[in-house]
């Protein structure tokens, strides 16, 4: 190095003495051993292997759970449910369809009173008026309106003496029903309290008597009408 700093300086000197005159030729540079072939082939980027797609998993349909013993107690809460629900719906049914047979037949009851009260006035009537012109005819006709076992009665009533002692009298008598009261009834039989008024006249009276009674009645239905049963005066 003590051998290059002599050679610089002197080359400044000449560069500032004379500034266009060329530079001395620079010293060679410095060759750079060869670089050293390997003879082993060159290393190539190694191919990175191919990695396996493993396929998305394919979800499988999920199964019920199991019913454990608590889900068992629930069905088997809600199938007694069920039936109690059934058996309540069944009686509601039930109620109502005797509520609606009560119904019909409450009214039927009811209605068949005015039949009833019509009847009783009628044959009441009939049994009990009688005219010594007609007698065979009059019982007869009473006889239409009555039950076969109260005609039996009805005849003991209307017997040889009766007949004899209209007939010998002349005598008259017409019943008339002042009023009506049912007592109770069905669809088949009743009973019921009737207040009559008897007109009579014979050879005997100087002028028409009025009798003025209460009786206690049956009645029947029978063939579809209504027949008296009994007659009890009280």
């Amino acid at each position: 190095m003590s051998d290059q700093l002599p050679d610089a300086l002197s080359r400044l000197r000449r560069s500032l003495a004379d500034p266009d005159a060329p530079p001395d030729s620079a010293a060679p540079p410095r060759s750079e051993p060869p670089a050293e072939v390997s003879d082993a082939p060159a290393s190539s980027t190694p191919i990175a292997e191919p990695v396996p797609v493993t396929p998305p998993p394919v979800a499988k349909p999920e199964s019920p759970p199991a019913v454990g013993r608590s889900g068992r107690v629930i069905v088997a809460v809600l199938a007694l449910l069920a039936v109690a629900a059934a058996a309540v719906v069944a009686v509601g049914v039930q109620r109502l369809a005797d509520r609606h047979r009560s119904h019909a037949k409450e009214s039927a009851v009811i209605n068949a009173q005015d039949q009833i009260v019509a009847s009783a006035t009628s044959e009441v009537e009939s049994a009990l008026s009688y005219d010594y012109r007609h007698l065979s005819q009059d019982f007869a006709n009473a006889e239409q309106g009555l039950t076969p076992s109260y005609r039996a009665a009805y005849g003991r009533f209307t017997g040889q003496d009766v007949v004899a002692n209209a007939q010998k009298y002349h005598a008259v008598t017409t019943a008339a029903v002042e009023g009506v009261g049912v007592i109770s009834n069905t669809t088949r039989t009743a009973t019921l309290l009737v207040f009559i008024n008897q007109t009579s006249t014979n050879s005997l009276l100087k002028s028409p008597r009025l009798d003025r009674s209460s009786a206690r009645i049956t009645m029947q239905k029978l063939n579809g009408k209504w027949l008296l049963n009994g007659l009890n005066t009280v």
